[in-house]
């Protein structure tokens, strides 16, 4: 068994250093969970993304842009890469990106930030969620 957080959680742990504490405490959670329940890991996607990026990481350092531009560059692009790419998880994250990411980042502070940061992103919820 390779250790991975599936390709989201490995993009957030290699290049989002922010968000490590907060994958820490999922990750050691699932294990606790795992070993009392005397069952295999399961994917984290769900909660790393509402408990390890979005409320933790992403709302405060949208919240003190642009002193915080290029943390906010850097979350916008994992969470980008992780959406777009072709992986076992795909529909999980995807799913879940858009339900407590994507679908917060079309509040209008937000989207303003997305528009003028990674247009590609905001190119891609238009697509993705509408406008």
């Amino acid at each position: 068994m390779t250790w991975s957080l599936g390709l989201l959680g490995d993009l957030m742990w290699m290049r989002l250093p922010e968000t490590r504490p907060f994958l820490a405490q999922r990750i050691a959670r699932e294990v606790e969970h795992a070993m009392d329940a005397r069952r295999e890991l399961m994917l984290l996607v769900g909660d790393i993304v509402t408990g390890a990026l979005w409320r933790p990481v992403m709302c405060p350092t949208l919240d003190d842009y642009p002193r915080t531009r290029d943390r906010v560059a850097a979350q916008l692009r994992v969470v980008r890469e992780a959406y777009v790419a072709d992986h076992p998880d795909r529909d999980a994250t995807r799913g879940t990106l858009e339900d407590y990411v994507l679908y917060n980042l079309q509040e209008p502070e937000y989207r303003r930030i997305v528009e003028e940061v990674d247009p590609e992103l905001a190119s891609l919820m238009d697509s993705v969620m509408g406008s």
